[in-house]
């Protein structure tokens, strides 16, 4: 029961102030003193409730999706085929646009593209 009494007031205190624990290593414990490993302890184990709090954030959190939307489309004809192409940009659209007529017909029957949003 002390434990979760515990990890609870230290979540709570770690949850209220805004401080980031950094630890940093240590290579010659031998030359601490209590008092000096007393105070690396709490600040290893406040440390770590911030990195549970984090994972539990994160673990519980819904992914955050980013949208895309596709404002230019573009098109050509030749040969009584239509290509199509949407991207974020006109040049863009345009490139896909033109490498996709190219791909099934010569490039010179793909110069008059249209494109709009």
């Amino acid at each position: 029961m002390k434990k979760i009494l515990f990890l609870s007031v230290v979540m709570f205190s770690v949850s209220v102030s805004a401080e980031v624990f950094r630890i940093e290593f240590d290579s010659d414990m031998n030359s601490l003193s209590k008092r000096d490993l007393r105070k690396r302890v709490w600040k290893l184990e406040r440390a770590v409730a911030q990195l549970q709090e984090k994972v539990f954030e994160l673990s519980y959190s819904k992914p955050k999706r980013v949208k895309t939307k596709k404002k230019h489309t573009c098109y050509v004809s030749a040969f009584g085929k239509t290509f199509t192409a949407s991207e974020r940009t006109e040049t863009a659209a345009k490139a896909d646009v033109l490498a996709k007529c190219s791909k099934d017909s010569h490039a010179m029957h793909c110069k008059d593209i249209t494109c709009g949003k």
